[in-house]
């Protein structure tokens, strides 16, 4: 029986490394020849993915683009390389991915799971008439990407996976349910916070403004002005391929006002959740389940995030966290309040979190729900 051939088509190479790289590494153990395209940012990628054994195509993928002739080429792109790597069954992550290679893989009936790793903000914005707009865009396109037999749509979080499938966009047996992107729960262990203060609280994702840093900052700010011992640690990349980055300046400002402790870019995040005490993420719109706060949870720590989907898979109002609406500077800083003076009600959310990711979001449970979902595409 001939090796089948496995075919990532994802974003972003930063992106892969962040939250594919365990999933296409499993998939490789199990058999399959794994080929991972995507725009290539840092050319030591491509050399550290080959080392591994992968297949690496740099691809051009715009993520803010709306230029026709960009898109033109991201297709045309994709489509060259599904024809010359003729792949058994392809993984797409991401819109654009998603829907280019999702179409393609219909018209070529490949097998193809899909990953929606959040709605994004189209389905979170406020303005109803251009949200509406937009969403049934989307919804259109999805409608023809999923639209072959032989396709799967893989979830992140339950609130994406209803609105794909009361919406009629899919049909419910091609919904699939994985918590998360998965977690190494061996590495991320329980430690105890510090004992002596500053409390620490803890911001990590990409710096953009819909991620609510301003928020968390105002929040921040109150709370210091009554005389709480507090630090905000902020770690993050700068994604200036996206809307809506906050500038570097930005941040140096607001660390030279001791308003945060800014870090950079960290690639190990245990050892700085290890001296947090509560992991905080007010982002604006709805995301596949943030890695932050899994992250958070398998150490022991309480969450603190807001109301929306994704976060709200993960942070379980009054168990393993504190949910707060969007936006709310009053909310965010009566949450933080509350866990500040509670350190009781921080222990015991921390162990229902790191309970809930050791029955749901470890690196196992989702490598084998994946592997499983290639198995099922495959017969399809």
């Amino acid at each position: 029986m001939s090796t089948l051939k496995l075919l990532y088509i994802i974003n972003v190479d930063w992106y892969f490394l962040l939250h594919w790289l365990d999933r296409a590494a499993a998939a490789k153990n199990a058999g399959y020849e794994v080929h991972i395209a995507m725009t290539i940012t840092d050319k030591k990628t491509i050399g550290k993915l080959e080392n591994l054994g992968f297949f690496v195509h740099d691809i051009p993928i715009r993520r803010k683009s709306i230029n026709p002739l960009n898109e033109l080429n991201s297709i045309i792109a994709i489509y060259r390389l599904i024809s010359q790597k003729k792949p058994d069954i392809v993984h797409s992550v991401t819109i654009k991915p998603n829907i280019y290679a999702g179409t393609i893989c219909r018209l070529k009936s490949i097998p193809c799971a899909s990953a929606i790793t959040g709605l994004g903000t189209t389905f979170s914005s406020r303005r109803e008439g251009a949200r509406k707009v937009a969403q049934q865009g989307i919804k259109k396109l999805y409608q023809v990407a999923f639209g072959g037999k032989r396709s799967l749509v893989l979830f992140e979080n339950s609130d994406d996976l209803n609105i794909m499938v009361n919406g009629n966009v899919i049909k419910k047996a091609q919904a699939i349910h994985i918590h998360g992107a998965g977690v190494c729960t061996s590495h991320y262990h329980v430690v105890e916070a510090p004992d002596s203060p500053p409390i620490k609280v803890l911001f990590a994702a990409r710096l953009l403004k819909n991620k609510g840093l301003h928020t968390l900052v105002n929040a921040i700010k109150k709370l210091k002005q009554d005389g709480l011992d507090i630090n905000l640690l902020v770690a993050g990349i700068i994604d200036d391929d996206a809307l809506g980055t906050i500038p570097i300046k930005q941040l140096e400002q607001w660390d030279s006002q001791s308003y945060i402790q800014w870090l950079g870019q960290v690639d190990d995040m245990f050892p700085l959740i290890s001296s947090a005490h509560i992991v905080c993420l007010p982002t604006q719109y709805g995301e596949g389940v943030p890695r932050i706060l899994i992250e958070g949870a398998a150490c022991g720590r309480p969450l603190v995030a807001t109301d929306v989907p994704g976060c709200r898979e993960i942070v379980i109002h009054g168990q393993s966290g504190l949910l707060v609406t969007p936006g709310s500077e009053n909310e965010l800083a009566a949450a933080l309040t509350t866990l500040i003076n509670e350190p009781k009600t921080r222990d015991a959310m921390g162990k229902r979190g790191r309970n809930l990711v050791e029955g749901q979001y470890s690196s196992e449970i989702v490598i084998e729900k994946t592997l499983a979902a290639y198995r099922q595409a495959l017969s399809l």
